[in-house]
C-alpha cells in the first residue's frame, strides 16, 4: 500500500451538495477497491490560472490516502471519465501532513512591498525602482572632474653635442649665484 495525495478540481456550476456527493463518490471508490481514506480536505472556490473547458474557476478539493499501486491507474480512468471533475493531479507521498494542506491558506503574510507588476510599475500605475517618481527627487547628478591648474610640461628638448655652443638663452657661468657668493 502507498501513500496518495489527489488534488481535483470540479467544476463551478456544481451546488454544494453535489460537491459533497462527488467527493462521497470518490471516497467509495478508493475504499471499494481495497484503500482506506485519510482525509478529504475541501480548499473552497478558487479561480483557473486559465479557462479550462469553458470554466474560469472551479471547486478545489484535496484527497490523502492510502491504495494498491496497482489500482491507481484505474482510478485515474474514473477521474478522467467524471465530467464533474475539470482536472486531477495523483502524486505518491512519503507521509500525510499533520494539519491542513495549506496550498491555499489565507494565513500567508502580506509582503513588505507593494506588488510590481511589469516594468516596475506598482498597482496604482506609480513607478517604484526603475524610474524616479512624483514623490522622490531625481538623483543627484556626479560632479565633473575639474581641469588641472598646472600646464602640462612641454616636450623634452633634444640632447645637444658638446662641441655646439652654449644656448643663448642659458647664463654665463660667471654670473651663477655661487660664484657671487664667495
Amino acid at each position: 500500500m502507498g501513500l496518495y495525495e489527489t488534488m481535483l478540481i470540479l467544476s463551478n456550476k456544481l451546488e454544494p451538495g453535489v460537491i459533497d456527493e462527488e467527493l462521497a463518490k470518490i471516497n467509495t471508490f478508493i475504499e471499494s477497491n481495497g484503500g482506506s481514506t485519510h482525509n478529504i480536505e475541501k480548499v473552497g472556490r478558487r479561480p483557473l490560472a486559465y479557462e479550462i473547458d469553458g470554466h474560469r474557476d472551479g471547486f478545489y478539493a484535496v484527497v490523502y490516502y492510502n491504495h494498491d499501486p496497482a489500482q491507481i491507474a484505474p482510478f485515474q480512468r474514473s477521474l478522467r471519465l467524471n465530467e464533474s471533475v475539470i482536472r486531477h493531479n495523483v502524486i505518491r507521498v512519503e507521509k500525510f501532513p499533520e494539519g491542513p494542506c495549506g496550498l491555499f491558506s489565507d494565513t500567508r503574510q502580506a509582503p513588505e512591498e507593494p506588488s510590481r507588476g511589469r516594468y516596475g510599475r506598482d498597482r496604482d500605475g506609480g513607478y517604484q525602482g526603475r524610474r524616479p517618481g512624483p514623490s522622490s527627487p531625481p538623483p543627484a547628478a556626479a560632479p565633473k572632474p575639474e581641469a588641472p591648474a598646472t600646464p602640462a610640461p612641454a616636450p623634452a628638448a633634444a640632447p645637444q653635442e658638446a662641441d655646439s655652443a652654449p644656448a643663448a638663452d642659458t647664463a654665463p657661468a660667471d654670473d651663477s649665484p655661487e660664484t657671487k657668493a664667495e
